[in-house]
C-alpha cells in the first residue's frame, strides 16, 4: 500500500519491512558517500533488522522505560521509495520518537536519501510528507532534523517547506517544522 496515494512517477512510497533492511543499508552506504563519509556507517544489515524489527513477544510492554533501553522494542521506524517496475529501493527514511518537555511528542528525521534520478521529480516531497503524516497522525507537535552545513541543495529544500533553524553547531543546523508546518506539507501532496 502507498501511503502517499498512486504510483508517481514510477514508485510508490510506503512503510518498511523487514525485507527491504539490505536495500535499506544499501541506500544509506550511498547517502554516506554522498556527503563525503564513504566509511562512516558502520551499520549492519542485521543491525537494522534488529532495531527496526524485532521480534514479537518480547514482553517490552511490560518493561520500565530504563529496561527498555536493552530491549528488544523498535527503536526506529522507516518509510521506502519502491520503483514500481523493478521492485527495487531508490530511497528511504529512517525516523524516530523524540520528546520535548515544551511541546511533547515529536519526531526525528535521521536520514532521508532519494537516489539522484528520483530527484527533482516531486518524490523527495513526498517521502518527507509521508514522515509529517507519520508525525501528526502519531500526535507529535513537530519534526526535527539535522542537515550538513555544506549540502546546500538539501538545505534549500527544507527551507522551501518552512524549516526553522534553530541551532547550528559543528557544522550541522538543527530545526523543526512546527505543527502547522506539516500540516501544509501534508495537505500540499494529498492527491
Amino acid at each position: 500500500m502507498d501511503s502517499d496515494g498512486p504510483s508517481h512517477h514510477g514508485v510508490i512510497i510506503r512503510p518498511a519491512t523487514v525485507t527491504d533492511c539490505q536495500g535499506i543499508h544499501r541506500l544509506i552506504q550511498e547517502l554516506a558517500a554522498f556527503q563525503g563519509y564513504p566509511d562512516g556507517p558502520e551499520l549492519t544489515v542485521e543491525t537494522l533488522r534488529r532495531d527496526g524489527f524485532p521480534v514479537e513477544g518480547d514482553n517490552s510492554d511490560r518493561q520500565t522505560s530504563t529496561d527498555r533501553q536493552t530491549s528488544t522494542a523498535q527503536v526506529f521506524q522507516a518509510n521506502v521509495v519502491e520503483e514500481t517496475a523493478t521492485g527495487k529501493l531508490v530511497g528511504y527514511a529512517i525516523f524516530f520518537p523524540f520528546y520535548s518537555t515544551w511541546k511533547g511528542k515529536g519526531i526525528y528525521l535521521e536520514d532521508i536519501y532519494v537516489q539522484s534520478d528520483y530527484r527533482r521529480a516531486g518524490v523527495g516531497k513526498r517521502l518527507f510528507a509521508s514522515v509529517c503524516r507519520f508525525a501528526l497522525e502519531w500526535g507529535g507537535s513537530a519534526v526535527r532534523l539535522s542537515v550538513l552545513k555544506k549540502n546546500v541543495q538539501a538545505k534549500a529544500f527544507y527551507e522551501r517547506l518552512g524549516f526553522e533553524n534553530s541551532t547550528v553547531e559543528d557544522g550541522w543546523e538543527t530545526g523543526r517544522f512546527g505543527e502547522e508546518t506539516l500540516r501544509k506539507i501534508v495537505e500540499s501532496v494529498v492527491v
